[in-house]
């Protein structure tokens, strides 16, 4: 509770700060200033990296369902991300490269299965976070890493079950995008570019079978 009430704090603190101009932002505002934050902010709604091409991945637990949802096909211990997956890549303490991105596109679509309700929570977020630290492993991140990343899913993930649209979850949502985009805003001002040459979502990721590396085919 002590944790939870801590990120609250940090959340409406931040968000405080970013609000403001998201406020004042609608169509018909005058300052330009307002309107770019809009713009950053509809970037920021877009998902970091989508699938081009359907990638199948062998689970190593059976999850004895058949479940189609949302760009997700899972059936028994064989879960397909099909052409239009789109996920946020690392979060918390992780990084995005190469070597992540595949674990965390499984990761994101096992907890997308339970946010849904098409899976329950237990077991299968713990299911969900050993088969992210498993891929992990296997395309090469130093146990070091996996030991980080394995204490944030396990300690905070939970959060990450809940529906996006509920109490919570919706505010930290709101809040991250709404700070990441007062960031960009700042950085298109300081470059002079429009937020769309600094920032370009989605990015179309492909995996080999079995995968040790994401193929970008188009860069942010």
């Amino acid at each position: 509770m002590r944790l939870r009430l801590s990120q609250l704090a940090r959340y409406s603190l931040l968000l405080a700060l970013a609000l403001p101009l998201a406020k004042a932002d609608s169509e018909n505002a005058p300052d330009s200033e307002s309107k770019g934050f809009k713009r950053c902010f509809e970037i920021y709604t877009q998902p970091k990296y989508q699938i081009g091409e359907p990638y199948i991945h062998q689970l190593s637990f059976d999850s004895q369902h058949e479940l189609e949802f949302e760009h997700i096909h899972l059936s028994g211990d064989q879960l397909t991300l099909q052409s239009g997956f789109s996920w946020d890549g690392a979060s918390g303490p992780g990084i995005d490269t190469p070597k992540v991105l595949r674990g965390t596109a499984i990761h994101d679509a096992l907890y997308n299965l339970i946010r849904a309700g098409q899976l329950d929570i237990d077991p299968f977020k713990a299911h969900a976070d050993s088969e992210f630290i498993k891929i992990l492993e296997e395309d090469g991140v130093s146990k070091q890493e996996r030991a980080i990343i394995e204490e944030s899913v396990s300690r905070f993930g939970l959060s990450s079950t809940a529906a996006p649209d509920k109490g919570f979850t919706k505010f930290r949502i709101r809040a991250r995008r709404s700070i990441q985009s007062f960031g960009l805003l700042m950085r298109s001002a300081v470059r002079r570019k429009p937020p769309e040459e600094i920032v370009n979502r989605p990015r179309i990721m492909n995996f080999s079978s079995p995968a040790k590396t994401a193929s970008p085919t188009a860069a942010e």
